[in-house]
């Protein structure tokens, strides 16, 4: 290809779907200093965290389609409508060689304007059951990169589909200042217990947390790094300064580079969205499991399931018995190398190998096809732009 790739991706709302696509941005700007556009909302995690790495984001008012009669509903087909002719604007300036759709509502105008315009488009998909947005969007991608052989029955007309795993960040060459901050405040000499609820936070994950902290309750020879998220972090620092603590805990929002946590940690209390199981593979990280109970199809119960059937963690369910539970477990884990050794062991049975690496060569493969579109308009951007 004579010219500079131009690439437009589409993905987030959630950390799951958000840093896969980061991920393959990042590999394709190393192997051709490809020019990226990221198309996202102002309401996912993308609005925070892409302009911070450095891309250019485009944000249109899509929203999600919910579950219970509700204004936004009233409001999804306007809202649907103005972010495709959003998003048929950003594709004829900015004239992408292809558009890469990693998942979430986001997702669904950017390849209906990519459709619309004949450019094309390949998907790539985190759990073993497509989401919506994916499953009608399979019929027309040039490629869909799966992490789960189960995922193929439910995409109907895909052209063709390699199951890839998912695009998991191993190595992080640049300390990151925060992280290190957070393991300032913990004690070299004690093993570290890691938490977090999802990019977003838990909840529930969080109470039963927070109630064994405060009762001083962690196994000796432990402390904990919490993400709690956005949400609840204020509430529960605000708890914590009250309370009498005898061990060490490390409370923040948000771990952006997990891939300098997981090294570090001893195991691993979660959710079970794909894309951190697919983390805890790769890092060997046993982990216990809280799968979110509304995940679409139940699939982050399936997703600990499978885990727990080679025995590299356990799943606990989300209920009134969380607490307890939770606390029996981390007991049972604390100081029982051979379990966790064990564990690890099994986890690494189940890694895939280098599932980035996969999906660039494929993605070589297409741009060697040399797809002929006018040179670049050379408008400059700000970092963030609101069409509209």
């Amino acid at each position: 290809m004579t010219e500079s790739v131009r690439i437009i991706i589409a993905g987030g709302g959630t950390g799951g779907h958000l840093f896969p696509a980061l991920n393959i941005a990042g590999a394709l700007k190393e192997k051709y200093n490809a020019q990226i556009t990221f198309i996202g909302t102002r309401y996912g995690i993308e609005s925070r965290i892409v302009p911070a790495k450095g891309y250019h984001l485009v944000l249109i008012p899509v929203r999600g389609f919910q579950r219970t009669i509700s204004l936004q509903n009233i409001l999804f087909p306007f809202r649907l409508w103005k972010s495709v002719r959003m998003c048929r604007k950003t594709l004829r300036t900015f004239k992408p060689h292809l558009v890469i759709g990693t998942g979430g509502y986001v997702m669904g105008p950017v390849i209906k304007a990519a459709r619309k315009l004949s450019i094309p488009y390949i998907l790539q998909e985190q759990n073993s059951y497509p989401g919506v947005t994916t499953r009608w969007l399979a019929q027309g991608a040039e490629i869909i990169f799966t992490t789960y052989e189960e995922a193929e029955k439910y995409l109907k007309g895909a052209k063709k589909i390699i199951v890839s795993g998912n695009p998991v960040n191993v190595h992080q060459t640049v300390p990151d200042k925060k992280t290190e901050q957070k393991f300032s405040e913990l004690k070299p000499d004690l093993k570290i217990i890691l938490v977090f609820g999802g990019s977003q936070g838990s909840v529930n994950i969080n109470r039963a947390v927070l109630n064994m902290v405060l009762e001083n309750a962690l196994p000796e020879g432990y402390q904990m790094l919490w993400q709690t998220g956005y949400r609840d972090f204020d509430e529960i620092k605000s708890r914590f300064k009250k309370a009498e603590r005898t061990v060490p805990v490390s409370v923040t929002p948000f771990i952006e580079h997990m891939e300098q946590v997981y090294p570090k940690t001893e195991f691993a209390i979660c959710r079970a969205g794909a894309m951190t199981i697919s983390e805890l593979i790769k890092f060997r990280l046993p982990a216990i499991f809280i799968p979110l109970k509304s995940a679409a199809a139940n699939h982050q119960y399936k997703n600990a399931l499978e885990i727990q059937k080679i025995n590299g963690g356990v799943l606990l369910d989300d209920d009134e018995n969380l607490s307890a539970n939770l606390n029996r477990e981390i007991k049972r884990w604390a100081g029982d190398q051979k379990l966790l050794k064990t564990m690890a062991d099994n986890l690494k049975k189940m890694d895939r190998g280098n599932a980035l690496e996969i999906i660039i060569n494929e993605i070589s493969k297409l741009l060697e096809n040399d797809i002929d579109f006018p040179k670049l308009n050379k408008k400059a951007y700000d970092r963030t732009e609101f069409v509209g």
